[in-house]
């Protein structure tokens, strides 16, 4: 999926002008399409953060609770599927 990084800035952006929480920024994102991980390149290019504290924000906003354990259990896989190839 191709997301519109300069529509999903202007939003961001606005909310912040106004002095938003960052909850309704990812509200705001969400509402106009934004997965988890183009609201963390947005949050990382509007606050100049970097990826580790952008995906603590994202994880552990109430914005993206309902798909916090699906991307838990990926993770998982993901690190059982390293381990078992011998990569680490």
């Amino acid at each position: 999926m191709t997301y519109d990084f300069a529509a999903l800035d202007a939003i961001a952006r606005e909310v912040e002008r106004r002095r938003g929480a960052t909850d309704e920024v990812l509200a705001r994102l969400r509402d106009a399409g934004a997965s988890p991980v183009a609201s963390m390149k947005v949050l990382c290019d509007l606050r100049g953060i970097g990826v580790g504290e952008a995906k603590q924000i994202v994880w552990g906003s109430p914005v993206w609770a309902d798909l916090r354990p699906t991307q838990e259990q990926l993770e998982a896989d993901i690190l059982h599927a390293l381990q078992t190839d011998g990569i680490e």
